[in-house]
């Protein structure tokens, strides 16, 4: 339930503290990570139905409990530290920086169930003012019931401003290339499911949930240094005996977002993905208790969350929840003299960048298109 109809329920003012704003990547200054917390704080005073926990009560139980106060600090931590102050709820904030801009997300963590009831996000500037209204905003929001994006809905987006395509939800992210980015991974339901893996060039999962050169499909090999490839080489000394065809993207009917999802879906294209990047903050966080990073648009303040589904190689599925993989469209260019490999995005909690991977692995796959 949302923390203003708990508080109308129950007609009693509810005790709320605020946890240190934490910041993945480093991105902001102390004096900036204090304009967080303090706003926050000043949003709870304003609140009604809602009292603030002293900070420097709080902050002394964490002291005399020796807890880690930011980083990648446990909610089941931050739960305890609650029931020990006897409060009902904390705000966790986050923030990171990037320039100009600053990007604060803030959630209510209730805790007696420890779960976070509601969540909403901001892009402002990096000045105090900027970062002060932004907090101001963002306790109408948690407090008052306002508009925003929270965790709990089946969007990234405000609904008004998102669209689909063949049935499949999309959002516009205002990219110089008019990009337009799927909410979901094929194979997935909602924002946060892991959806299915693909071997890159194939549209189906495999059936045994074994990825290796023995199931590949365009492999008569069975290892990387001798693949035999059949479809997508340029070198004649690794396609089967001597095959070439010097293809190097995805063709439509091998591209697993358009065999799926129909004519105009498409895998993302390196520059695409590094255009995503250079015109996002993104960011590592969760969605529904699952782990991923959220890109969110330095133009319009819209968001693509991506989980961290892992990846599959032989029989096993490896890193689902601690690392995300997503194909790209092209094959890799940084071992020439390796042609079993294609371009793919991988991201933990500390690092978001491009290698180049095997193509037998089995990886998500997000699919975009075109205004």
């Amino acid at each position: 339930m949302l923390l203003a109809i708990a508080m109308a329920v129950t007609g009693q003012n509810k005790k709320v503290a605020v946890w240190e704003t934490k910041c993945s990547d480093n991105s902001i200054t102390p004096f900036q990570s204090t304009m967080v917390r303090g706003g926050m704080e000043t949003a709870v005073a304003n609140a009604s139905g809602y009292t603030g926990y002293d900070r420097a009560s709080f902050d002394a139980i964490i002291k005399e409990h020796n807890f880690q106060r930011s980083g990648a600090v446990k909610d089941s931590d931050i739960r305890r530290l609650g029931e020990m102050a006897g409060v009902q709820y904390i705000i966790v904030p986050e923030a990171l920086a990037s320039g100009d801009d600053f990007y604060i997300i803030v959630k209510m963590l209730d805790v007696e169930t420890g779960e976070y009831g509601a969540a909403y996000d901001a892009l402002c500037g990096s000045s105090a003012i900027e970062i002060k209204k932004a907090c101001s905003e963002l306790g109408v929001k948690l407090f008052g019931g306002g508009s925003g994006n929270t965790y709990t809905s089946t969007s990234q987006t405000n609904s008004s401003q998102s669209q689909s395509a063949n049935g499949h939800e999309y959002v516009d992210l205002g990219l110089p290339s008019g990009t337009l980015w799927a909410t979901c991974n094929v194979g997935a339901s909602k924002p946060e499911g892991y959806g299915s893996y693909f071997a890159w060039g194939e549209t189906k999962p495999q059936s045994s949930n074994t990825y290796n050169w023995n199931t590949y499909k365009y492999a008569n090999g069975t290892t990387r240094d001798d693949p035999k490839l059949t479809k997508y080489c340029s070198q004649s000394k690794y396609g089967d005996n001597g095959f070439t065809d010097d293809l190097t993207t995805l063709q439509s009917g091998d591209d697993p977002a358009t065999a799926n999802w129909g004519s105009g879906w498409r895998t993302p294209s390196k520059s695409q993905w590094d255009e995503l990047k250079s015109n996002t903050v993104n960011q590592w966080t969760t969605k529904n208790g699952v782990a991923g990073r959220l890109f969110t648009s330095k133009k319009n303040g819209q968001s693509v969350f991506l989980p961290a589904a892992g990846g599959r190689w032989d029989s096993e599925l490896h890193g689902a929840g601690s690392y995300g993989n997503y194909w790209m469209r092209s094959l890799g260019t940084d071992y020439p003299d390796y042609p079993g490999l294609a371009w793919y995005l991988i991201f933990n909690s500390d690092y978001c960048g491009m290698s180049n991977g095997d193509r037998d692995n089995g990886f998500s796959v997000r699919p975009v298109r075109q205004k």
